[in-house]
């Protein structure tokens, strides 16, 4: 096949071809670099990390499920359980391991997403009015207060 013989249409379509092909191989390691580092921080969290067996891995935003069974100190398997990860400043921490299904951990984080994207959007509306207030020379006090109790800067 000549490249310089091709139609501009062909060139076009191979170039698409070419960046997606490595969007999805970016896309991949990066998840798979992920994966890995969040079942290092379980392994971290279990009394036989030799004896994990991982299930699935959903990543929601900030957070990620990780089906895992390995053995308790008594040398038994628990069962499947969900570890839910947080992560935070570049790093997978596990947050707690609990007997729900992948689809049920997977649905809570989701919602957790939503109310955490609510909350982000109260504190910023919150902080624009007070700057209002600000210039008009009003009190701010109370607005203030309202804010630090959600958790807003």
């Amino acid at each position: 096949m000549n490249f310089a013989k091709m139609t501009l249409q062909k060139k076009m379509a191979i170039a698409v071809g070419v960046a997606l092909v490595l969007a999805l191989a970016a896309f991949l390691g990066v998840h798979i670099h992920q994966k890995s580092a969040a079942k290092n921080a379980v392994l971290d969290r279990l009394k036989d990390p030799e004896s994990a067996v991982f299930g699935e891995y959903t990543k929601v935003g900030d957070g990620a499920c990780l089906g895992v069974n390995a053995k308790n100190a008594m040398g038994g398997y628990v069962g499947q359980q969900q570890a839910h990860l947080d992560r935070r400043d570049g790093e997978w921490l596990v947050s707690s391991f609990e007997e729900v299904s992948h689809t049920q951990c997977v649905s809570n984080l989701k919602e957790n997403a939503a109310a955490n994207a609510s909350v982000s959007d109260i504190c910023k509306k919150n902080d624009e009015l007070i700057e209002r207030l600000r210039k008009d020379g009003r009190d701010t006090a109370s607005l203030e207060q309202a804010g630090k109790s959600l958790g807003c800067k």
